[in-house]
């Protein structure tokens, strides 16, 4: 894992260990094979603080490695978020960018310029970044991936 993002390199494979088979029948998820996406989820920000639908976070990144991402914003359980704006994820294509490249993507309970995914309210949340054709699997390991970093920003009270 990378900062608050963890992987679960084997969640596609059949031979995936016991601990990351528990994790898929207890979510329910049928991820692809490693060889096809690697799949990072995140449920707290830079400094280890749970994800929460009252805050506003900034995801920060840049060129990442890989043909093809999305960013998707779930509650706790999974489930998209219901919201007026019909917005629940960015993907590589549709996302703003900076001249430099870099991309801020707002997660926030009220609109906000730009990138915004809606967080609703009360609800814990979990992003979910998909790596999609990617060369950072080597030998069984995932390469040190440059993921956005995820800053909170004010909390409602």
């Amino acid at each position: 894992s990378k900062g608050p993002w963890e992987s679960w390199i084997s969640a596609g494979n059949p031979d995936a260990d016991p601990d990351t088979k528990a994790m898929l029948a207890r979510t329910g998820r049928i991820p692809m094979n490693t060889a096809e996406a690697i799949y990072f989820r995140a449920s707290t920000d830079e400094l280890g603080d749970r994800l929460h639908s009252g805050c506003v976070y900034h995801l920060r990144g840049g060129q990442i490695d890989t043909r093809w991402w999305t960013l998707t914003v779930t509650d706790d359980k999974d489930n998209l978020i219901p919201n007026i704006a019909d917005r629940f994820a960015y993907h590589s294509v549709n996302v703003l960018r900076d001249a430099d490249g870099t991309f801020d993507i707002t997660v926030a309970p009220h609109a906000t310029s730009g990138n915004w995914i809606p967080s609703g309210s009360g609800k814990r949340l979990i992003f979910t970044m998909r790596l999609y054709d990617t060369t950072m699997i080597s030998n069984g390991n995932i390469a040190d991936p440059e993921l956005p970093l995820i800053e909170r920003g004010d909390c409602r009270s």
